[in-house]
């Protein structure tokens, strides 16, 4: 019976194991130990980074978006949910962060980090946040600014 080289490769591993932490950490302390070999390596690994993105767009493009997805409702979980506070959306592409008191336009043009970042990193407290739809901040906006026109409108989600 012969065997796959998958399982030749994962039985030569499992046989020399020690030994090829061995040769990686020589090899590892010879490339890197100095300055110089610590520059080459993160050049090679900046244009093998740049390479792949150049030739996987789309793939990167997912990856950073499902990342900030992550990190969006990790945010919204501090501060109370992934669910909007008045109409009970759950759709995660229309809830945003709507700042009480307004004031959320200049805060976003004060800081280069999205919001979910500075609140994941303590920068941000939760003072004054609350999680709501686009429909749901649309209408708070329209509410902080006339009150009267906003009891026009109102919110039915089928």
């Amino acid at each position: 019976m012969e065997r796959s080289k998958q399982e030749y490769y994962k039985d030569y591993y499992m046989k020399n194991k020690e030994r090829i932490a061995d040769l990686n950490k020589a090899r590892y302390e010879r490339v890197r130990s100095t300055p110089e070999g610590i520059k080459r390596h993160r050049a090679k690994a900046t244009e093998a980074t740049r390479r792949y993105r150049l030739n996987n767009p789309d793939k990167v493009l997912l990856t950073r978006k499902s990342v900030y997805l992550n990190r969006k409702v990790r945010a919204m979980e501090m501060v109370g949910g992934a669910k909007c506070k008045r109409c009970g959306c759950t759709e995660l592409s229309f809830l945003e962060f709507n700042h009480k008191d307004g004031g959320g336009c200049k805060e976003w043009r004060n800081t280069s980090a999205s919001i979910a970042d500075r609140i994941l990193s303590g920068k941000r407290s939760l003072e004054g946040l609350e999680v709501l739809c686009r429909v749901c901040n649309a209408l708070d906006f329209i509410k902080r600014k006339n009150n009267e026109l906003s009891k026009k409108y109102k919110i039915i989600w089928n």
